[in-house]
């Protein structure tokens, strides 16, 4: 699975911006368990706090992101609603505007 994973990056010409790769099958535990969030946090060096997790995945990476104390932001191109609108959960639906993604993100400041 790691390689099919890292040819996924390879073909979206993301691979450069994975610094560290963690799938489920080598971890032993997958998401929305925080355990894995906290593998991937502990082999960047990085804090919860200071990490984001974007998924597609409401159960998996908003739950699972949100549990390990990371900042989940949903991509959801589909516009669907939130499944716990409570939440407020940050939104992407689509990368061609990376401006928005970054604001987002919290990368870069509101205009």
């Amino acid at each position: 699975m790691l390689q099919e994973q890292r040819e996924k990056l390879e073909h979206c010409g993301l691979a450069a911006h994975v610094d560290v790769l963690v799938v489920s099958e080598e971890a032993g535990v997958s998401k929305p368990d925080p355990a894995i969030f906290r593998i991937a946090l502990d082999a960047l060096s990085v804090r919860p706090e200071d990490a984001v997790m974007v998924g597609d995945s409401w159960s998996a990476d908003v739950v699972g992101a949100r549990a390990a104390g990371i900042r989940a932001v949903w991509f959801n191109p589909l516009r669907l609603p939130p499944p716990e609108p409570a939440l407020a959960v940050p939104e992407l639906h689509g990368l061609e505007r990376i401006a928005e993604a970054l604001r987002v993100l919290g990368l870069v400041a509101d205009p």
